[in-house]
């Protein structure tokens, strides 16, 4: 019993001090323009973010303020343009850029935020840049 109460405590003190905050692109809040769950006054959670037409523009987590995980990046029609994956806010691992036509465009591994020799650059037909 005792066990069962301090994990609700645990539950609600987290609740307590975590929020959602949106932002609108108008003052009659219609437009979404982001929302953003807060910790302790800085972002920590799922981050997500519109386009005026209301399609999503990028959508991440955030740990204690920094880009955290997988972030996704869109075209203004909805269509993938990047995937880039952080780490305590340092782009981290293989990122993916692509082209409006989905063809990719760009694979980049990255380590501590600074691009690796690991670097493919394509055109919009698929061929390899030199």
């Amino acid at each position: 019993m005792q066990r069962s109460l301090l994990l609700i405590l645990i539950f609600v003190s987290s609740v307590a001090f975590s929020q959602l905050k949106k932002e609108y692109y108008d003052n009659e809040q219609t437009q979404l323009k982001s929302e953003t769950d807060f910790y302790k006054g800085m972002p920590h959670g799922a981050f997500y973010e519109y386009y005026k037409n209301g399609k999503i523009n990028r959508k991440g987590f955030y740990n204690y303020g920094k880009e955290d995980s997988t972030w996704c990046l869109y075209y203004e029609d909805g269509d993938l343009k990047a995937v880039e994956r952080y780490v305590r806010g340092k782009k981290w691992g293989t990122n993916t850029y692509r082209y409006k036509n989905g063809q990719v465009a760009q694979i980049i591994k990255f380590t501590n935020d600074l691009p690796d020799s690991t670097w493919v650059a394509l055109y919009e037909n698929g061929k390899k840049k030199c």
